[in-house]
């Protein structure tokens, strides 16, 4: 598994296959699933597969609990970077905030 970035709390890294289960009962979950589009188990494993997009999964540092994922892609022709998604699982916490911050930092320096 490859880390990407951290915050003071949370820990980014690419996904795997074996995170699949968790980010599709996240996009299916009736608190998330009328505010994001829901990939199939096909499409999720592309992402994966491709290059050119960046799915990622949150963990908490100290339990190395799953906390939600990030979906993003970028074109590296135009120097486009785009946030297609991005579901936390523990709401309320600040994790969202947190994580994009963190985000942009990342992508842009």
């Amino acid at each position: 598994m490859r880390f990407l970035f951290d915050t003071k709390r949370l820990t980014v890294r690419l996904a795997v296959k074996n995170d699949l289960d968790f980010i599709m009962k996240l996009e299916q979950s009736d608190e998330n699933n009328a505010f994001v589009f829901q990939g199939t188990l096909e499409e999720h494993l592309d992402e994966i597969k491709d290059d050119n997009t960046f799915l990622m999964i949150i963990e908490d540092k100290v339990s190395h609990t799953s906390k939600g994922f990030i979906l993003s892609g970028i074109d590296r022709k135009s120097d486009v970077f785009e946030l297609r998604r991005i579901i936390i699982s523990d709401k309320n916490h600040g994790y969202g905030k947190e994580i994009i911050t963190a985000l942009m930092k990342y992508c842009f320096e």
